[in-house]
């Protein structure tokens, strides 16, 4: 009965998650506009990744958890959002729109390890000019 149940919510978090993706489109839209000078943008973004991260792993998510995670701790570690903070942000939202579209489960297997190692690089990529 309790797998039902999960397999019940796990269809409707396929629809939560594709409404996430077209507000998580709007907010990076707003931050890119102002190139990171958007607290409400910034505010609402971090909100709707840490929902998702939250939430995607229980319903067979697991990948759209550590995209949602990685942006969570990127935000939370960094001193300010500017031009290039905004962009490390949109291609953690460009990925989770391509997890949506191909509608991934699981670990993505080496498509999910490919676009976590590119994120990976990104960020230390950003760390190391730092």
């Amino acid at each position: 009965r309790a797998d039902k149940q999960v397999a019940k919510l796990s269809v409707e978090f396929e629809q939560i998650f594709a409404e996430n993706i077209l507000a998580l489109s709007d907010a990076m839209s707003a931050l890119r506009k102002t190139e990171g000078d958007d607290d409400v943008a910034l505010g609402r973004l971090r909100s709707l990744l840490h929902d998702l991260r939250g939430q995607a792993g229980t319903f067979g998510y697991p990948l759209v958890s550590q995209v949602g995670d990685s942006a969570c701790k990127f935000i939370d570690l960094s001193e300010k959002i500017g031009p290039t903070e905004t962009e490390v942000l949109g291609m953690h939202v460009d990925a989770l729109k391509a997890i949506s579209q191909a509608k991934i489960k699981g670990d993505g297997g080496p498509i999910g390890a490919e676009l976590m190692g590119g994120l990976r690089k990104v960020i230390q990529k950003y760390n190391d000019r730092k």
